[in-house]
């Protein structure tokens, strides 16, 4: 079987402008619209799969209501909250928010994205016009990137302008207790925010406080405890609007931070998310002796080498496949952490019999290579820390019901390295893990140093494979051809002091660990994990070497495939 990879990524976002005006439209059918995904709109990943309500953030007793029913299209409203069918809301993985178990969609009628267009609920048909994402500001941005907005007890598009009147706050089912003395506590506002690993999220953590009659409570003592990140303080008391708050650091490891907030005994749960790079604080890949963790500094050249080093790429630049963002998607393979704990959802395999089989450890929110508008390889990767191990995955796509579908999966146990059977493919296509391969930014900037090889591609490779390779994706049989699981390694003739102190690790790592042949595709991409903090510039550096300035190490038996 041929399993062939490609490079791609693909996703953005963006927004401005001004508010208000009258709307007379009836919520009859909505015109038209262009089945494919607006490319400015992508679906919020922290809010992907959760269900609640949508509160109007200067004035947190209105929340969004869908008119009609599961049959019958109407105007969306702006009412009481409550715990009413209309009032809950899911956001889908294909951008869609909808109501009624799933039946009708948020829904621009005039599918246009024009200035007034009236909002309705209407039969979910995956259009343009029902797609919509809440940005870090709170707007809830649609078609033709025009924001949701208040028009009296009405909701219409305007353009974007973060007034008080297109501000939405967004809570999960379950976002409300009583305690046993009447008091209830809510989330107001800061839930499932985005920051980058160690750092703090752009927005408080604010909760309301309110007496049995419903009048707010201030006074009150609220506890907050932090579950994989850290508050800003243990305790806060709600002022005269029964709201309190506190500030929260999301994990350095971990992708889902948690933090709870008590009041007389009853408690709420905020989430965020971690983007970037995971610190996997220096904890050890697979043991001294495997092939990853192997210094090969010293080791033989192979005869060949020049021969294959030609055919992978000589005259190419070595390029870091990663950095910051590339097309509006972070650059890169993401790698995330979870805990033993985390729900494995079903996931279903294009080359099942090569696949090892679900369920696998991942968060309906979990970041794909490319973003989720990718056509490109779309790779995830997953580490259970209690477990070790990692679960990686090629052509990966979340479903709406909460399980995936990819075109292939692995898992390795981190702790003892695992091997894929012979002439099996992985998430890459040499059948190799791709965990103990990344270039990631807390070895390389953090740690400061890179002990294990690296995962490049190649212009061209063979229909064979090499230990520690596993599977071949070829494009022919001379022997000229690299062989998926080639290493090659950074001549040791190669003076890397004109580099960045971040960019001699990574050399570092290659003169003395080299680097395996995984993919076809460009020769010499280094592939690596994206996160914000990468310096693109400095990384470009890199790009002075060519493949000229590498050299394959001797190979031992090479198994030959079948085209």
């Amino acid at each position: 079987m041929r399993i062939r990879r490609s490079h791609a990524a693909l996703a953005a976002a963006a927004a401005t402008g001004i508010i208000i005006a009258a709307c007379t439209d009836s919520p009859t059918a909505p015109k038209n619209a262009p089945p494919s995904l607006d490319p400015v709109v992508v679906t919020a990943a922290s809010l992907l799969g959760s269900t609640g309500t949508i509160i109007d953030h200067a004035a947190p007793s209105k929340c969004i209501t869908a008119g009609g029913s599961a049959t019958t299209t109407a105007a969306v409203q702006l009412a009481a909250c409550s715990t009413a069918a209309a009032q809950q809301f899911t956001w889908q993985t294909n951008a869609t928010i909808s109501v009624f178990a799933g039946k009708m969609c948020v829904t621009d009628q005039g599918a246009k994205g024009a200035n007034y267009d009236l909002i309705i609920t209407y039969p979910c048909h995956n259009t343009t016009n029902q797609h919509w994402t809440r940005n870090s500001s709170g707007e809830i941005v649609g078609i033709n990137s025009k924001c949701l907005t208040i028009n009296g007890s009405r909701l219409m598009l305007y353009t974007c302008n973060a007034g008080a009147s297109q501000i939405w706050d967004v809570t999960a089912a379950g976002t409300t207790t009583t305690t046993t003395s009447g008091l209830t506590i809510a989330i107001s506002s800061g839930n499932n925010q985005v920051a980058t690993y160690g750092a703090a999220v752009a927005s408080p953590l604010v909760v309301v406080v309110h007496k049995s009659g419903g009048a707010v409570a201030p006074g009150v003592t609220v506890t907050w405890k932090a579950t994989d990140g850290a508050v800003s303080a243990t305790s806060s008391i709600t002022n005269a609007s029964g709201l309190a708050h506190i500030g929260f650091k999301v994990s350095s490891t971990f992708f889902t931070s948690k933090a709870t907030a008590t009041a007389g005994g009853a408690s709420v749960t905020f989430t965020a998310n971690g983007n970037g790079t995971p610190d996997l604080q220096g904890r050890k890949i697979f043991p001294s002796t495997s092939p990853w963790n192997t210094d090969i500094s010293t080791a033989t050249v192979d005869p060949n080498s020049a021969a294959l080093i030609a055919s992978c790429g000589s005259g190419n630049q070595l390029h870091p496949d990663f950095g910051t963002v590339y097309n509006g998607a972070p650059n890169g393979i993401p790698l995330i952490v979870v805990h033993g704990t985390q729900p494995k959802v079903p996931i279903s395999f294009r080359y099942a019999t090569q696949s090892d089989p679900g369920p696998y450890p991942l968060p309906h929110n979990t970041p794909v290579q490319g973003g989720l508008s990718s056509t490109g390889d779309r790779h995830t990767l997953v580490v259970d820390w209690e477990d070790w191990r990692s679960y990686e995955v090629f052509s990966a796509y979340p479903q709406s019901d909460g399980s995936w579908k990819a075109g292939s999966g692995a898992i390795f146990n981190l702790a003892t390295g695992t091997t894929r059977p012979a002439g099996w493919t992985s998430a890459d296509a040499a059948g190799t893990p791709m965990v103990p391969e990344m270039v990631r930014y807390d070895e390389a900037v953090i740690h400061k140093l890179i002990s294990h090889a690296l995962h490049i591609s190649c212009n061209k490779t063979r229909w064979a494979y090499v230990a520690p390779g596993r599977h071949a994706a070829g494009d022919g049989t001379s022997t000229s051809l690299p062989p998926m699981g080639m290493r090659v390694r950074l001549k040791k003739s190669v003076n890397i002091s004109g580099f960045s102190a971040t960019n001699q690790v990574i050399l570092r790592a290659l003169q003395h660990y080299g680097a395996f042949v995984a993919d076809d595709g460009v020769g010499f991409m280094l592939a690596g994990v994206p996160d914000p903090r990468w310096n693109d510039t400095d990384l470009h550096q890199l790009t002075k070497l060519t493949g000229a300035s590498f050299e394959v190490v001797k190979m031992g038996t090479v198994t030959n495939v079948a085209p």
